[in-house]
């Protein structure tokens, strides 16, 4: 799944971002930290954005486009990849689709975690940093619950700071939805609500589903649920059985073993579970297929 995570500064892409990474091991690249890795290797790219930074200027987009490019061919990103931090305007996000059809690597989806200005004003006001961990609380923390260390209001999380950060990203950003409304890619989630719960649409809205096999499940259930993936996904729900000799297929008990074919549209033939692995960058959402009660 590639992925540009979109969103208002203190809206929680940070927390969603996370959360992909952790489950499915998608690497979320930041163009901060993107750029400063680069400016650190030394790379020439990197020596580019490195004069514009020392000169106190803006990075241009034609670099900033070519770090992106050099970075998706890196062996980490072939399942997919979160874009977070880039495209900021219109420009760049034309620029970074034409680059990323020349890769064959088109975005799936550009998710944007949506958050009321005024709710995320109050968020970002009422939070609170330790002196001495770093960890993030809320006003209520008078002393750090982690590490009993001082409590404090980072300057950009005053009032007027954080209404300034929310004007620029309405005046620069914001149209990006309205482009990949356009592309039909946009999926928009309501951010105001408990992380898990926004997550849980998330992986919903974005067809990441972690179906695992119930051991009161029978055989008919667990078809039923690598049929509802296979069609989230957007491939025919046929799910077959075959038994195959446990020499051919190790790791299995007994002296058959459940294997299962999903039909693709557009094959001649349908690909094995290994395939399909390969094919949907899902390992760890189709990785239970042999689970199934034979």
């Amino acid at each position: 799944m590639n992925i540009v995570l979109l969103g208002a500064p203190g809206a929680g892409k940070g927390t969603q971002a996370a959360k992909l990474v952790e489950e499915f091991s998608t690497p979320h690249i930041s163009t901060g930290d993107m750029l400063r890795a680069a400016v650190a290797a030394g790379t020439e790219l990197g020596q580019k954005a490195k004069s514009y930074m020392d000169a106190g200027d803006l990075v241009p987009d034609d670099v900033i486009i070519g770090l992106v490019t050099e970075r998706l061919q890196d062996d980490d990103t072939a399942a997919g990849f979160i874009l977070d931090g880039f495209p900021r305007t219109l420009a760049q996000a034309v620029a970074l689709d034409a680059e990323l059809s020349k890769l064959g690597r088109p975005l799936d989806a550009a998710l944007l975690i949506d958050v009321d200005p005024e709710v995320i004003v109050r968020r970002l006001t009422s939070r609170r940093m330790c002196k001495d961990c770093g960890y993030i609380g809320t006003v209520a923390d008078v002393t750090c619950p982690k590490c009993g260390g001082e409590m404090y209001q980072r300057d950009d999380d005053n009032e007027a700071t954080v209404r300034n950060r929310l004007d620029v990203y309405e005046k620069s950003t914001a149209p990006l939805i309205d482009y990949y409304r356009g592309c039909d890619l946009l999926v928009s989630i309501d951010g105001d609500r408990d992380p898990n719960v926004v997550y849980a649409d998330v992986k919903k809205a974005l067809a990441l589903f972690c179906e695992t096999y119930d051991e009161n499940d029978t055989q008919e259930q667990w078809f039923d649920k690598l049929k509802a993936v296979a069609a989230a996904l957007g491939y025919a729900p046929e799910v077959k059985l075959y038994k195959q000799s446990p020499e051919r297929y190790p790791g299995h008990v007994g002296d058959v073993s459940m294997f299962v074919r999903i039909a693709l549209t557009g094959r001649s033939s349908s690909p094995d579970m290994y395939e399909i692995m390969q094919i949907l960058g899902r390992e760890r959402t189709l990785a239970r297929l042999n689970d199934c009660p034979v």
